[in-house]
């Protein structure tokens, strides 16, 4: 497997309003960058350290050819996101593997597609790698793909509603640039507009 690519980081601002960005859930977690390859994987974290070890419950990627995926690592405790489980999965020692993965296992939610049989992606549109990444079909349990939608007020309402830790918003046309981007904008804090009862977000597959 090649070297891995330099996550693209979103900017703090702002979500914007005007036409031509998708929004997703921002999840509280650990950003982690996934190579598959030859029945093989690497789980690297934004430092670079591979942590595949340390989640045997996510081994079964390795079966989808080869692809690098960027994500969020996510223990989810009644259905939301729990930091501090996470947290103490990325630390924990050999001896410690074995039952947290089956007391806490974790979830990636894979939001972006760089590389698929070979082939970069990461010059292609956000859209066009999100349409490759659905392609994938990442049913398997502990790997889902989350959703996005281009209504910037549902999707604030919905994060607010399930007490998630944002938004995150995306240009539809943008590359993947390694780094910081205006193309990527998040806000952690976007409160203006109301929690509607109605709204509800199906998480069961997360458990």
């Amino acid at each position: 497997m090649e070297e891995a690519p330099e996550l693209m980081l979103a900017t703090a601002g702002a979500l914007p309003t005007a036409g031509g960005w998708a929004y997703e859930f921002k999840w509280d977690g650990a950003r982690v960058l996934c190579e598959t390859g030859g029945g093989h994987w690497r789980l690297r974290t934004r430092h670079g350290e591979d942590v595949a070890w340390r989640f045997p419950e996510l081994a079964a990627i390795a079966s989808i050819g080869d692809a690098v995926l960027d994500g969020e690592l996510v223990v989810f405790t009644d259905r939301l996101p729990d930091l501090e489980a996470t947290v103490a999965r990325l630390r924990a020692g050999p001896e410690e593997v074995e039952g947290l993965a089956a007391a806490t296992p974790a979830t990636v939610l894979v939001f972006d597609l760089l590389r698929r049989d070979g082939a970069d992606l990461r010059g292609e549109p956000y859209v066009h790698r999100r349409v490759a990444l659905d392609g994938l079909g990442l049913t398997r349990e502990r790997w889902a793909v989350p959703p996005w939608s281009d209504n910037r007020i549902a999707m604030v309402a919905a994060a607010h509603a399930h007490g998630l830790d944002g938004v995150v918003a995306k240009r539809l046309n943008s590359p993947y640039v390694g780094g910081p981007s205006r193309f990527w904008i998040t806000d952690r804090h976007a409160d203006t507009v109301p929690r509607p009862r109605f709204l509800r977000a199906r998480f069961d597959r997360f458990d």
